[in-house]
């Protein structure tokens, strides 16, 4: 297994689907949600010519 955020995340999805991973603001995701959620972005963000090693920044509220 490499030693990344999406390998980790795609293991606790596997192990523990149904498990919170994230809480903001009283609203809860599971770590199934949350990977699908950070698969669609990946898919997005490459879909629009992202490739690895390229920088991405966010600015956003924080919310789910």
């Amino acid at each position: 297994m490499s030693a990344t955020v999406g390998s980790a995340l795609a293991w606790w999805a596997r192990t523990q689907p149904e498990q919170t991973a994230i809480v903001v603001d009283g609203e809860s995701l599971d770590y199934q949600g949350y990977e699908a959620w950070s698969s669609r972005v990946a898919a997005h963000l490459r879909d629009v010519g992202i490739v690895p090693g390229d920088r991405v920044g966010l600015l956003a509220e924080n919310s789910l």
